[in-house]
This record gives structure tokens, sequence and C-alpha cells, in this order.
């Protein structure tokens, strides 16, 4: 899965909860707020599609 498959995941999911992003740079980002953390990162462990299991800060 490419940076763009997993933001469109979260504008499904938060689609008024993403604050900016950048796909295009050399590490593409999401800004979410503070208060959407917490939502976000359950969301990209738990859906099947992204499976994400790590984070780095």
């Amino acid at each position: 899965m490419i940076s763009a498959d997993i933001a469109a995941a979260l504008e499904q999911q938060f689609s008024d909860r993403i604050r900016s992003k950048n796909l295009t740079a050399l590490d593409p980002w999401v800004v979410v707020a503070p208060a959407d953390l917490l939502d976000v990162c359950r969301f990209l462990k738990e859906d099947p599609r992204l499976q994400f299991d790590l984070l780095n800060c």
C-alpha cells in the first residue's frame, strides 16, 4: 500500500478531522488534531487493509 492509499483510507474514515497533508514529501505526512490522534492510530492499527503494527516517533 502506498502513501496515497493510506491517506485515502484516512480521509474516508476521518474526512472532517484531516487538517493537512503532503503526499509528495520525501516522508509523506498527514496532520490531525491532538484530540483525534488516538482514534486515528487505533484505526491504522486495526483496519485489516492497513495493518500498522509499529509506531516510530
